[in-house]
């Protein structure tokens, strides 16, 4: 029997999409309307230190990073209110 996640990807026609893990964002820039959203992973050198390594680049339009933007920040309300994650307030100072 199929998950709802393998539905969904059918339904989408996703299921032959490449998947990229992240451990984590690296940064964006900006240029003629174009951001480019750098992710890395970490690995291990030869000397057993652990080193950033870039992933994948998202290019998209500044209207579709508003939209993932606020894609994200649903989901993140959403695991928030169900328990699944917890906000833990710094004593650093916000960036402006």
């Amino acid at each position: 029997m199929e998950n709802d996640t393998d539905s969904l990807l059918q339904i989408l026609k996703l299921e032959d999409t490449k998947e990229v893990f992240v451990d984590g964002f690296q940064g964006i820039s900006i240029r003629n309307g174009v951001a480019k959203v750098n992710f890395f992973t970490s690995r291990q050198n030869e000397k057993s230190e652990v080193e950033r390594v870039g992933a994948v680049i998202l290019t998209m339009s500044l209207m579709d990073l508003i939209a993932i933007a606020d894609g994200l920040n649903n989901v993140i309300a959403e695991i928030e209110k169900k328990g699944m994650i917890k906000r833990v307030e710094t004593n650093e100072p916000k960036k402006d």
